[in-house]
């Protein structure tokens, strides 16, 4: 099984190389079953709007996956609020989201590696969908808790369907 890092290194350089501009990239998301394993990401458009308002997040129009046994890329494919079952306008921002320079913040990259590890812990286990032991519990906390302070607020509903099977399997561990 490929590290998380590694595939977040691939989804940088082959998908959000080729998307527009002001395309923002997610943390990885696991996603998929034990015969396929993937990392997904989800690609959406941050900007800032105004002095008031500042950097803000749209809902996501693409969905990308990479597998996990070798880093493959998989698929990109189109998504719009309705994708994910959600009924939200796509053309108008969801909210608040990281600007580029935040992600640069020791703080921001302390909590990403917390959840890149924590996901290279969990994920051998998640693909065999075995219990959690209790070695594995602290790695389940920390990859919920990384993913909520690196991930935009606004796009937490987007995760948690994309993710639904693995953030239910933390869940039983905490």
């Amino acid at each position: 099984m490929k590290s998380i890092s590694d595939i977040v290194t691939l989804a940088g350089q082959y998908v959000r190389a080729t998307l527009p501009p002001l395309t923002q990239q997610s943390p990885p998301i696991p996603w998929g079953s034990e015969q396929d394993l993937r990392a997904a990401f989800l690609y959406f458009r941050g900007e800032v709007v105004d002095s008031e308002r500042r950097y803000q997040v749209w809902p996501p129009s693409y969905v990308a996956s990479f597998r996990m046994e070798d880093g493959k890329f998989q698929e990109l494919l189109a998504v719009t609020p309705a994708s994910f079952k959600l009924e939200i306008d796509p053309d108008i921002p969801l909210g608040a989201g990281f600007a580029p320079l935040d992600k640069m913040e020791p703080a921001y990259l302390s909590e990403l590696a917390r959840y890149y590890q924590s996901l290279d812990v969990l994920l051998p286990s998640f693909s065999k969908r075995t219990e959690i032991t209790e070695k594995l519990r602290p790695a389940a906390t920390d990859a919920q808790q990384a993913l909520t302070k690196i991930l935009e607020a606004p796009l937490h509903g987007f995760s948690a369907r994309l993710g639904h099977s693995f953030f239910n399997w933390v869940k039983v561990a905490r």
